[in-house]
């Protein structure tokens, strides 16, 4: 079924957050005018979770629906070395007070209403169709348009099942919903640009660099450093050495002598008895 690991994925995480409310599954569930034991039974069967109890859920859990979508897709920020200060805005963006929906209206029941219309401007954006994705996720071909339109409950898989069908990754649909980007909000850093710009700057500096390590015969920066100077180091030596060798069999330029001390070692010195014959 498609969407369901995605599904589960943030089943998961909503169970972790109860408990770290210090809250039961149980309890929790009665405050949201479900049985006892209907919000444990869910959260194990995502296939059957919805949106609206999700919603639900983070309203008692008194956890902005951005900040959970952000845990949910923390994702590793590119490489330090592009943009050096990419760390401090981030500890500034982390530090600072949540920039996201200051007044509280992106939170409760009408997020659901919210959340599906994004989806179906995305099914238009990528020039498919509410029935063809309909059909795709094994629906009668006019099921989800009943279900964006509110007649049918939203479950979460159907969320994640149409994205992934759309070939959308669910982190930029939840940035894109709650005015994020990264899983940070989307504000004014220092220096006067958006958080989004710094962030696509630095994603397409990483892009740049994989195509560049992608191509035929590339050499990472480092190893090819290290080949220069062996290289370099090796040419040297090698001159050291023909300028030994060449020094011995050098002729005097004209007009110049030689010292005795300098040409002992060329000269032939007089035959003594000493050396053997007679």
């Amino acid at each position: 079924m498609k969407g369901i690991e995605q599904a589960q994925r943030l089943a998961r995480l909503l169970r972790v957050r109860v408990k770290a409310a210090g809250l039961e599954l149980g309890a929790t569930s009665l405050r949201l005018g479900l049985s006892r034991g209907y919000l444990g039974r869910i959260l194990h069967q995502p296939a059957k979770l919805k949106v609206k109890h999700v919603y639900a859920a983070l309203e008692v859990l008194d956890l902005h629906p951005a900040a959970f979508f952000a845990d949910l897709y923390r994702r590793p920020l590119p490489r330090m070395d592009l943009l050096p200060e990419l760390p401090i805005l981030v500890a500034r963006l982390l530090a600072g007070p949540p920039a996201v929906d200051p007044r509280g209206e992106q939170r409760g029941p009408g997020e659901v209403a919210r959340l599906a219309q994004l989806l179906s401007l995305k099914v238009l954006a990528t020039g498919t169709t509410q029935r063809a994705v309909s059909q795709a996720l094994g629906f009668l071909p006019d099921h989800l348009s009943q279900i964006l339109r509110g007649e049918v409950d939203l479950k979460v898989w159907h969320v994640y099942g149409a994205l992934e069908e759309m070939g959308l990754d669910p982190a930029d649909f939840f940035d894109e919903l709650y005015g994020m980007a990264g899983g940070l909000a989307d504000v004014t850093v220092p220096g006067g640009r958006r958080w989004s710009e710094v962030l696509r700057s630095a994603r397409e500096g990483k892009a740049a660099i994989e195509r560049r390590r992608a191509e035929p015969g590339f050499t990472d920066r480092q190893a090819l450093l290290a080949a220069l100077a062996e290289r370099l180091l090796a040419e040297a030596e090698a001159a050291g050495s023909s300028d030994e060798a060449g020094g011995e069999d050098e002729e005097p330029a004209a007009g110049e002598t030689t010292s005795p001390a300098a040409d002992s070692e060329g000269a032939t010195a007089p035959k003594s008895q000493d050396d053997g014959e007679p």
